[in-house]
């Protein structure tokens, strides 16, 4: 969808009426009625409804005219240089930047920021780098600011790269509801997209619980769970790739844009094979574990900056077996081999501990605490499905934390 469109849908939706539409963005009224009416035959929905009253939209009009707000919502924020969330509204299409910025533009800055350079945007567009060049420039002279900071246009500024991962974020809102239209044809069963990040925290109990107990409230549902880093899926959830990112809160690394939901705290344990030796122990301390074969998470994971640091308080020399993992199942296969301990998050082991696969070790409190909880953007409403999701993530939490002994107790 190009953003001509968006505006002129946006426009219409604000002015209630096709002819004030065209005088508020300089169209004629013939114009704006044949975009209107392309649009809703190539998505296969009635936008508005015009009534001898006026002009009404409609709910999938309201859809795009929600996420042309929240696009825009970025779009200004580059032409006004600032990192903070906006408080816009449709009516800031009357501004020139709003107005005029054009597809091409924006695919180029998003492209170079993807890219690293102008030649390899290029080739990704399937355009010419002059082309691209062009592109940029015009785009630059909008907000009266360069966009690299080299003569030779190799790295784009710090502000730069901060616009074209809006861009980005903003032409995802465009895509989600442009996609969410196009998937759910009048008169049949909404389609619900949801994308999940989930961390390690949450990946093997708590988010695949809540997306089970989610697709089962829809009868056309499509649910990706994503795993990456805090890092990347961070990236993924402020450009509008994930809607949502599910694991231990980092406080010290939360953006203004983001929501933060806490469902509950969490605490390590120390796990094996039920039949492990040290298992027949009443209390084990860290000298028992000396000798200790270890599955951990890769550094700089929290939990294995953790584990380093309680081996270094324990005075215990530091282990020389050890397997780095970054999936719990890959750990999972060495601990039930039944030699090998790992050290996880209590809620992570739950379903292995009910089924009797893993258990605890009888080991005093670690003395490191964590909150688990829900990254959302601040307008996490203007996704379809997130709210739902939310309720099932918060049910299955609870049970969650109902299930975890208190710190310090052994199973």
């Amino acid at each position: 969808m190009k953003l001509r469109q968006l505006r002129t849908v946006m426009a219409v939706a604000n002015c209630k009426s096709m002819s004030a539409a065209a005088q508020a963005i300089n169209l004629s009224q013939p114009a704006v009625t044949r975009v209107i009416t392309l649009l809703e035959k190539e998505l296969g929905h009635r936008l508005f409804l015009r009534t001898h009253t006026g002009t009404h939209i409609t709910a999938e009009g309201a859809l795009l005219v929600r996420a042309g707000t929240l696009a825009f919502q970025q779009l200004c924020e580059i032409e006004h240089g600032t990192d903070e969330p906006s408080d816009l509204t449709p009516r800031d299409l009357e501004s020139a930047f709003a107005r005029q910025v054009s597809d091409h533009e924006i695919a180029a800055l998003m492209s170079v920021g993807q890219t690293g350079s102008t030649r390899r945007a290029a080739e990704t567009l399937g355009v010419t780098q002059t082309a691209v060049a062009r592109s940029l420039a015009t785009l630059a002279a909008r907000v009266k600011r360069p966009l690299f900071d080299d003569p030779q246009q190799k790295k784009l500024s710090e502000w730069a790269a901060t616009a074209a991962m809006k861009a980005t974020r903003a032409m995802a809102e465009i895509a989600a509801a442009e996609t969410f239209l196009r998937a759910n044809p009048m008169n049949q069963p909404a389609s619900v997209r949801l994308r999940i990040g989930a961390l390690p925290a949450s990946r093997v109990h708590l988010v695949p619980e809540a997306a089970r107990r989610f697709a089962l409230g829809y009868a056309a549902c499509e649910v990706s769970i994503v795993d990456a880093s805090y890092e990347t899926l961070l990236s993924k959830l402020y450009a509008g790739e994930i809607d949502i990112i599910v694991g231990s809160i980092r406080p010290n690394n939360m953006p203004p844009w983001a929501h933060v939901e806490t469902l509950f705290e969490d605490h390590l344990v120390v796990v094996s094979h039920p039949n492990h030796p040290l298992q027949s122990l009443s209390e084990v301390d860290w000298w028992d574990l000396r000798s200790a074969r270890w599955v951990l998470p890769g550094k700089p994971t929290p939990i294995r900056v953790e584990f380093e640091r309680l081996v270094n308080c324990s005075a215990i020399p530091a282990p020389v077996q050890i397997v780095e993992v970054d999936s719990f199942i890959a750990a999972r296969s060495f601990l039930l081999a039944g030699d090998w301990l790992g050290i996880f998050s209590a809620s992570q082991i739950i379903p292995e501990e009910r089924a009797n696969l893993l258990k605890r070790l009888p080991m005093s409190d670690l003395g490191y605490a964590r909150k688990v909880g829900a990254l959302t953007r601040r307008d996490e409403s203007a996704v379809p499905g997130l709210s739902r999701f939310l309720e099932e993530l918060r049910a299955v939490a609870l049970e969650v934390s109902s299930a975890l002994a208190p710190v310090g107790a052994a199973t």
